[in-house]
């Protein structure tokens, strides 16, 4: 997965609430905090998009929970529900 689709994967569900790359010793350090656990997740590397994929996979989310419409019935997504609204 690219570090465009790990971002996007990421906000679709809503987990990013803070992430940033900073230069290091050792090239980057990038951390990530996502909304479902307390917390952050760092990752560091000499490449910063490797820096970042590397704080976004170690994090230790929750796992997806089905979404379920107002009649109980379950969703693929939540883009789902947001489709009406547009």
């Amino acid at each position: 997965m690219t570090l465009e689709d790990t971002l996007r994967d990421l906000a679709k569900r809503g987990e990013i609430t803070h992430i940033s790359l900073t230069p290091s010793a050792k090239g980057w350090r990038a951390s990530f905090s996502p909304s479902s656990i307390t917390g952050a997740s760092f990752g560091e590397d000499r490449d910063p998009v490797n820096a970042l994929l590397l704080a976004l996979a170690s994090a230790k989310l929750r796992k997806r929970l089905p979404f379920k419409d107002g009649g109980g019935r379950v969703k693929e997504t939540q883009e789902d529900d947001l489709e009406g609204l547009m």
